[in-house]
């Protein structure tokens, strides 16, 4: 079951709209939150496609996107590294595979 969405943003696009919600964050909070704001916005993230039923390649790009500026790209999941106890949707090749 695909969860119905309006968003199409890119990984790129993401990330750009990331920075700039959470620098207004840091402003207040400081930046030294930094490295814990962008791992429970990944597990926010992974939690809701999870629930959808599978997290497809297209998710996994967009949970690695949620970085904050000046921090490097985490490397967090791949195609064959999905988030624990997901299953993958490869939205690229149209099979299914599950994680080891």
């Amino acid at each position: 079951i695909d969860m119905p969405s309006q968003w199409k943003l890119s990984p790129d696009e993401l990330h750009k709209t990331y920075v700039a919600n959470t620098e207004a964050f840091y402003k207040v909070a400081g930046r030294a939150l930094a490295p814990e704001l962008d791992e429970f916005m990944a597990r926010c993230a992974t939690g809701l496609f999870r629930r959808s039923g599978a997290v497809t390649q297209t998710q996994v790009d967009a949970i690695n996107a949620l970085y904050s500026k000046g921090r490097p790209r985490p490397a967090r999941h791949t195609a064959t590294s999905p988030p624990r106890d997901a299953k993958v949707t490869s939205t690229r090749s149209g099979s299914n595979s599950s994680p080891e």
